[in-house]
């Protein structure tokens, strides 16, 4: 039983050889689609929001790979069901780096892409929803739950 442990700490220290390997080269905002319902975002406080990133690498190559990070924003009125602000925007990133393992880039793609494409994300959720003239939406810090009622409305 010892072999499979030091297998798994000698992934991990590959693992963490991957990242430290990682360069970001480029981010940039490719698609964004976007609704709002004024009248019911500016008097409605009882929400439920949900959100949902995923990404999914593409275009890899020997040494460099892309990333393709889309978030699904959306946030209803609890009673009437209705919405009230939708977001969608997808973000390309480019990474370079060696050697590149699909499973690490998978891996990668499942859970630490999130710590570099969230504030993005955040930054630009505020901004179009104020362009909107309704208060920003700000979303959490972490982007990993969805939460219930508007609290973070100003």
């Amino acid at each position: 039983m010892a072999k499979p442990e030091r297998k798994s700490k000698v992934e991990r220290d590959k693992y963490s050889e991957f990242l430290s390997a990682l360069e970001l080269y480029s981010i940039a905002l490719v698609r964004s689609t976007f609704r709002v319902n004024r009248k019911e975002y500016l008097t409605v406080d009882d929400t439920d929001v949900s959100f949902k990133l995923s990404s999914k690498s593409q275009d890899v190559k020997e040494a460099h790979f892309d990333v393709c990070s889309t978030l699904n924003l959306r946030v209803i009125s609890e009673q009437s069901r209705t919405l009230q602000l939708w977001v969608s925007a997808t973000f390309e990133l480019h990474f370079h780096g060696a050697p590149l393992d699909p499973e690490f880039i998978r891996r990668f793609c499942d859970s630490e892409i999130r710590l570099i494409v969230w504030p993005y994300f955040r930054e630009y959720v505020g901004n179009i929803s104020a362009r909107m003239h309704v208060p920003p939406f700000v979303l959490p810090l972490q982007g990993n739950k969805s939460r219930s009622s508007r609290d973070n409305h100003s």
